[in-house]
């Protein structure tokens, strides 16, 4: 190798240099080290205004690794190779994984390009093939990059080198529109003559080929039971015989490497390919045909010029005395303010001196701060999307990170970078969709408890199509206690709930045959009546109580707020400003912050201890546990480092001393904040001047110290944190009785944690061996508490030299939380619990969970034990153990399949978070509820609540349900809308429905599903005139072949002069009964009905 290098070139002037000395004529490889590659690629694209810069990245996982290739990676891959192909000039830009690795044959890309243009011959079925063909995995409904799915003569894939997903309409063999659309509208956005589609995968060949290709070798079994299970791109060498290198696809070409060091990196990279190959026992051929050997990669590197661009000058280097740091130019400081005048003088001499300034940031915020501020001083900002666009008249921001910063005088360009500004990096958060916590009845599955108000708990049995009284329609099948069956009609979906109860109560089913659900109502009535007054007083309490009005304090807050490492949520900053209004008004705070483990809940308590602290009064923050007080103490502690303010903390781990010590501070102010476990609720605690209270998990404490917490609550600032999501139903009945900030944006995109299906000891073992070989830590869950000590014994037998411990809710509570400490403290290798760690807990060193018989937990639970892990910035792996595959139903293997083939959980799915499914629904309204809860579901005991507060607030409505009876068929074809769970989804959602919704929905299924069929059109009109007949007290209608009957209420009289009028502009036939109906004739009685209803409604 002829190493020629030019040194001296500080942070992205590497990139820089680059794009001074190539020529637009030629090729480049341009290698960099691995960590390196996404801030040089922001880099590179900001330099290179005349060549063409083609991102060849490397796989996310490890290699070996059983993992999908993620298919925005894939996308990139595949598009710089179909360039190459063309002989063109380009700047190929990577690193050694990349480069080392092998790739499928050119032949096999360019045959594998799909083209698809409008009115061409092409069926459906053939297009299905081509996309699975090309590593796209069938989903129920597409969501992501690399998915497609099906139904009727419509066909949607997301392709991975597009922006939107993509809809195909088919007449015949023939295809009629192709289209992008828009996922969350689900409108059409451009149409388009034709595209190109390209493999979404690197192991391009279609099933049966992968089958064969693995017969007789360890994955044949695995490829049997999910197919294309991801990793098997590891494989493609079987099918192709002969691989390709980078090299094959790039011909004549220069090598640049960008780092320091070429051979460390090469030596580094196959050191770490080696220790996978070994760990994942991969056959020497298989790892020769994956991968360029580390001694053929240096004799083809041998004769070749490659050209080094490194920061450290060596010996025998070409110096590039021209740049310089830009450390010289900016004076060390932590205040944000003085930074930023720091930068605004840098500027202004910059100016003067004709030299133009770029300052590279990916985070909002810090790009609104700098904007605001330098307008102040009447300073233009300007965003250019290249080099040959900056202004020296302006500054010029780059939102992307960047290596670092550097200054060319000669050039006149100076590029800074926030870390050199403001002493760290803030990191953007990824814009995510969010979760709604939500119940949903459409995610209903055979076997899941339902709860119908009117005849209680029983158990969902699927949708059924029958004809009941001459009605034909989709009913929904419940089976009772003694294995009755009742069927309910859809229109009255919105009488069944998801049933959820305490976690740890077995569920009993009601009985048809007795009035023992009616009993049970009436008690949780009266219940839920008691818990209504109490929400009332609690609320007249809390608007009589005054409280200090904290002051606008400017500079702690400011030194607090441009500390934080990330950029804040939306949900976050008006969690925030909720916080700060309340404490600056007179009345005394006391609001709820509710958010899962890692959405930022700590921030805002941080900020509003800030605001306390900085008007002199001392901060309490109480968690139920050491290890969250272990936790906050450590986060409090290095947020508040640059303030002037005492932090301390009491827990069990300290000596009596200790805490004595601690306690005489707290009595006499020289503490500020005094974190702690409920010893700050003891007699000996006094405080100097206590201004805010902060509660972790306040559903936690037991009853005695909830009452201590209260008369701590009397005239302070209240702040409680709940990990526990609330649901709608409730936030919106406690509006103005309790203040509440929900936290629904999730944190920061990390790495996706790996989810891998096993099915034996020998892959348990492995898993556990490959975190402990990390540094890591496991969960192994399991929920069978009769054998878990003896599952725990066996996982000692296997791992001898492994710490392993038990936790479950049934120990002493006491054992449980010092068990957990020792975990948390890192001296448990593997812990085996239940469900019980889905209690808050956030240990970021443990990166592996193993779900033991992961076939019975339902998918959002499994969703939900996932988010337990990959918490830091390593990745983290979920294992589903489930020992035999083929007694599964037909809906649990598919659904396990595309986890397979995805190795990710979640996608494909419409994910519902259960609220509090697994924590246990009492808490958040108190133990005493914990009953009823149990026996008539958490969702009807909520909405009991609901309507006590308003009949107690005299809001109550008092809406008549209308009941229908029909002769005309109204419901969902199952071959208009094949899956079960969309068409369920689609009655739920058509519950209740106005005039916009009517239309909404008319086009949504237009669009999905092609022209709705009859029966769908009678079901749209049936629940629209049922919604608004509702509002004008119609007990009942009744639609048969050529009339309409309304009936209404005995106290509810219809205007005679209305009717007369409505009867006479449309030409209708009718009559008035004894019985309070109205009788109408018509030839289209749905139709009309729905006029004559609109009309009374105005």
């Amino acid at each position: 190798m002829i190493i020629k290098e030019y040194s001296g070139l500080w942070g992205a002037s590497r990139s820089y240099f680059f794009s001074k000395i190539v020529n637009k004529d030629k090729r480049y490889l341009v290698i960099c080290d691995d960590f390196l590659y996404e801030r040089l690629l922001n880099e590179l694209s900001f330099f290179l205004t005349r060549n063409k810069l083609s991102p060849f990245p490397s796989y996310m996982h490890e290699p070996f690794e059983k993992s999908r290739i993620l298919p925005s990676i894939v996308g990139e891959r595949i598009t710089t190779l179909l360039n190459l192909l063309d002989g063109k000039p380009a700047v190929v830009f990577t690193n050694i994984y990349a480069v080392a690795k092998k790739l499928p044959p050119k032949e096999t890309i360019i045959s594998s390009i799909c083209h698809i243009k409008k009115n061409g011959s092409f069926d459906r079925d053939e297009l299905i093939y081509y996309l699975d063909y090309l590593g796209f995995i069938h989903v129920e409904i597409v969501t992501d990059p690399g998915e497609y799915s099906f139904r009727g003569s419509i066909v949607d894939f997301y392709p991975v080198n597009n922006d939107l997903p993509l809809r195909v309409e088919f007449f015949d063999d023939e295809i009629e529109n192709i289209f992008e659309y828009n996922l969350e509208t689900q409108k059409r956005v451009n149409e388009l003559r034709e595209f190109l589609i390209i493999p979404a995968t690197e192991g391009i060949y279609d099933l049966d080929e992968f089958k064969k290709a693995v017969k007789n070798t360890p994955i044949e079994e695995k490829a049997e039971i999910y197919g294309k299970f991801a990793g098997h791109h590891w494989y493609a060498p079987l099918i192709y015989q002969n691989m390709y290198q980078l090299f094959d696809f790039l011909n004549d070409f220069d090598i640049i490497y960008i780092g320091e060091g070429i051979q460390k990196e090469i030596d580094r990279f196959y050191s770490r390919l080696s220790d996978c190959a070994a760990e994942y026992e991969i056959p020497e051929g298989l790892f020769r045909a994956n991968f360029i050997m580390k001694n053929d990669l240096y004799e083809y590197l041998s004769d070749r010029e490659v050209v080094v661009l490194s920061e450290v000058i060596s010996e025998g280097s070409i110096k590039n005395p021209e740049y310089k740091s830009t450390q010289f130019l900016i004076p060390p400081t932590k205040n944000s303010y003085q930074a930023l005048s720091n930068m605004v003088e840098i500027f202004k001499k910059n100016r003067e001196n004709g030299i133009a300034t770029v300052f590279s940031t990916e985070s909002e915020k810090f790009q609104n701060v700098t904007k605001d501020f330098f307008r102040d001083y009447e300073i233009d900002v300007y965003y250019p999307i290249n080099h040959s666009e900056i202004s020296k008249e302006r500054l010029n921001i780059y939102p992307y990170a960047i290596t670092g910063g550097f200054f060319n005088e000669k050039d006149k360009l100076v590029l800074l970078r926030d870390e050199e500004i403001f002493g760290f990096v803030r990191r953007g958060r990824k814009k995510e969709k969010k979760e709604v916590f939500r119940t949903n009845i459409s995610d209903l599955e055979p076997g899941d408890y339902v709860v119908h108000i009117d005849y209680g708990i029983g158990i969902f049995r699927g949708l059924e199509h029958k004809t009941i009284g001459g009605i034909e329609g989709d009913y929904i099948a419940i089976e009772y206690e003694g294995g009755e069956l009742l069927f309910v009609s859809l229109e009255n979906i919105s009488h069944i709930q998801k049933y959820i109860g305490k976690g740890d109560v077995a569920v009993k089913l009601n009985s048809l045959q007795n009035t023992r659900w009616k009993k049970l109502k009436e008690q949780a009535q009266k219940s839920a009546k008691k818990v209504a007054i109490d929400l009332l007083k609690l609320y007249a309490e809390r608007k009589a109580k005054l409280g200090f009005s904290f002051k606008d304090d400017g500079t702690f807050m400011k030194i607090i707020e441009d500390s934080f490492e990330y950029d804040e949520t939306e949900d976050q900053i008006n969690a925030i400003r909720d916080v700060i209004a309340d404490m600056e008004s007179e009345k005394a705070m006391d609001r709820l912050i509710c958010g899962d483990v890692g959405f930022g809940k700590t921030e805002v308590a941080i900020r509003a201890a800030c605001k306390c602290c900085a008007s002199g009064k001392q901060v309490a923050l109480l968690a139920p546990t050491t290890i969250l007080v272990k936790q906050h103490f450590e986060t409090f502690k290095r947020r508040f480092s640059n303030l002037p303010f005492k932090i301390e903390y009491v827990s069990r781990f300290k000596s009596k001393k200790e805490i004595n010590e601690t306690l005489r501070k707290v009595a006499n102010g020289e503490i500020d904040i005094i974190i702690g476990t409920h010893r700050l609720l003891s007699n000996d605690v006094s405080f100097h001047d206590l201004g805010l209270l902060i509660i972790d998990e306040e559903q936690r404490f037991g009853v005695a110290h909830k009452e201590k917490i209260k008369n701590l609550k009397s005239n302070i600032d209240v702040l409680a944190m709940s990990a526990t999501p609330i649901p709608r139903t409730l936030q919106f009945s406690l509006a103005g009785i309790r203040d509440i900030s929900i936290i629904e944006t999730p944190p920061e995109e990390r790495l996706p944690v790996l989810t891998n299906i096993i099915n034996n000891e020998e892959d348990v073992k492995k898993a556990i061996i490959h975190e402990l070989k990390r540094g890591g830590q496991v969960y192994y869950l399991y929920n069978d508490l009769s054998k878990i000590e003896e599952k725990a014994y066996s996982i000692k037998s296997m791992l001898p030299e492994a710490e392993v411990a038990i936790a479950h809710g049934q120990m002493d509570p006491e054992k449980v939380e010092k068990t957990l400490d020792a975990f948390y403290d890192g001296k448990i290798d593997v812990l085996v619990c239940s469900t019980i760690i889905e209690n808050g807990i956030d240990i970021p060193n443990v990166n592996t969970i193993i779900i033991d018989g992961a076939d019975k937990f339902g998918l959002s639970q499994l969703y939900q034990l996932k988010g337990r892990v990959g918490r830091s910035r390593v990745r983290g792996y979920c294992y589903l153990y489930i020992r035999n595959f083929n007694v599964l139903s037909t809906i649990a293997k598919k659904r396990l399949k595309i986890i397979q083939q995805m190795s990710e959980l979640g996608s494909g799915f419409k994910i519902a978070s259960y609220d509090l499914q697994l924590r246990g629904a009492g808490e958040l309204l108190g133990a005493e509820q914990s009953g009823h809860i149990s026996s008539i579901g958490y969702e009807l005991y909520i909405q009991m609540i609901n309507d006590a507060v308003k009949e107690l607030r005299g809001n109550s409505e008092n809406i008549i349900e209308t009941e229908i009876q029909s002769t005309i068929p109204y419901f969902i074809p199952a071959d208009y809308i094949l899956e079960p769970s969309e068409r369920m989804r689609w009655y739920n959602r058509l519950t209740n429905i106005d005039k916009q919704l009517f239309n909404q929905y008319l086009e949504e299924l237009t669009f999905n599903y092609g022209d709705p069929p009859p029966p769908v059109l009678n079901l749209l009109k049936t629940i629209y005139l049922k919604s608004i007949a509702s509002r004008i007290g119609i007990k009942k209608i009744t639609i048969m072949n050529k009339q309409i009957k309304f009936t209404l209420e005995q106290n509810n009289k219809l205007d005679l002069q209305k009717m007369l009028n409505i009867f006479s502009e449309l030409k209708l036939k009718g009559n008035f009964a004894q019985d309070n109906s109205l009788l109408i004739y018509s030839e289209s009685p749905l139709d009309n009905g729905i006029v004559v209803v609109e009309y009374l409604c105005e």
